[in-house]
């Protein structure tokens, strides 16, 4: 009897029809090449009086993140929103999170660089941090398709706050009030 080389199966296995079929199955999971991240980022900019009169403005700021959007590359979608306050805060994009992409780039740009004099829809006058992190969340809790570990807010601020939300009264309040 010849002695089977290392190259030949095992005799006993192959040649042996009642020896059990031997079959094995491999899953191999990889993450796509089109799997794609999915961040919701709000942007709260204080454009109260007091970073007016401080020569302070956070547009540049937030378009310097914005520069790191662009470079996250295709496999990262960001969604952005873009709050002002002052005594109130508004979205100044429009009610929700706007896809960051090259036709929305210039939208966003210019929200983020329009001041409030130039938005005469913006009536109140204050610093109300509060409102404008209220909003934020308002923003970033409306898209349900995103979890939470992946929505982030960014609060450009001088820190001089002295209006809030008193959810007891259902009211702003101030220092003085």
């Amino acid at each position: 009897m010849n002695k089977p080389s290392s190259e030949d199966p095992d005799p006993e296995l192959t040649n042996n029809p009642a020896a059990p079929a031997l079959t094995t199955t491999v899953t191999l999971s990889l993450p796509s090449a089109e799997t794609k991240n999915v961040v919701d980022i709000v942007f709260v900019m204080d454009k109260s009086t007091s970073t007016k009169n401080s020569n302070i403005d956070f547009s540049e700021t937030a378009m310097t993140f914005l520069q790191d959007i662009d470079d996250l590359g295709e496999n990262v979608i960001v969604k952005v929103g873009v709050v002002k306050f002052k005594g109130d805060a508004w979205d100044a994009i429009g009610n929700d999170l706007v896809e960051y992409s090259a036709s929305t780039k210039e939208t966003i740009r210019t929200a983020i660089a329009t001041n409030i004099s130039d938005d005469v829809t913006y009536p109140s006058r204050g610093s109300n941090l509060d409102s404008g992190l209220v909003l934020a969340q308002t923003l970033l809790d409306g898209d349900k398709d995103v979890p939470n570990s992946n929505k982030y807010v960014i609060a450009l601020t001088d820190g001089k706050n002295y209006i809030w939300y008193d959810d007891t009264k259902n009211q702003p309040m101030g220092i003085y009030s």
